[in-house]
């Protein structure tokens, strides 16, 4: 089985994060994709609004009707730092015959060699990056084939434009209350009305 990893904040997810998985799957033939929720991921303490049980919740909203999309909850129940080097050995130990691929944003990508353990980590899984930030598909495919040469990496790269939607973005609108109803997915934005998120906070 060829299992996609898409973890994130998600604070709030949005249509690009949905768009994107199903683009992911539909080039790799991906058989499911794992939307793994962060706790405290190392490079975002303190800056995440929601907890991670309601951004999960969230999550589960968003993919409860899509075919093949998993709600995981892995980070969320693990204590400390969300590593993503732990995460995939979890993932790894539950589905030990699935081939991973974990999908990530090019800036990220960029600099993914200083991550936690990121010697062992480019090795336990393939990756799936898609531009975004300040780095274009050009630049993927230069950072993908350096990796490749230093560390046996098999990234593959996903030819998409930026993502114009961010989570930073929408939350602004929401605290302002603005109609973002064509960023969200309708049960998303029903839960976060209903619950006043992302007010006055």
């Amino acid at each position: 089985m060829k299992t996609g990893l898409f973890g994130g904040t998600f604070d709030p997810i949005h249509n690009a994060h949905i768009a994107l998985a199903r683009k992911v799957m539909k080039d790799l033939e991906l058989d499911r994709v794992l939307f793994i929720t962060s706790g405290d991921p190392p490079h975002k303490i303190g800056s995440t609004t929601l907890s991670a049980e309601v951004r999960h919740k969230l999550v589960c909203i968003a993919v409860e009707n899509e075919d093949g999309f998993i709600p995981c909850d892995v980070e969320i129940k693990r204590d400390g730092y969300s590593y993503s080097y732990y995460t995939v050995l979890q993932i790894k130990e539950q589905a030990p015959d699935d081939e991973l691929i974990f999908i990530v944003g090019g800036d990220s990508l960029s600099y993914i060699d200083k991550w936690y353990n990121a010697d062992e980590l480019l090795k336990l899984c393939e990756f799936a990056a898609y531009p975004r930030g300040q780095i274009d598909t050009k630049q993927l495919l230069e950072i993908a084939d350096d990796l490749n040469k230093r560390f046996g990496t098999v990234c593959y790269v996903i030819d998409e434009p930026c993502i114009d939607i961010s989570s930073t973005m929408l939350r602004e609108g929401l605290q302002n209350g603005d109609d973002v109803r064509r960023y969200l997915p309708t049960g998303v934005l029903e839960y976060i009305n209903k619950n006043n998120l992302y007010k006055n906070k």
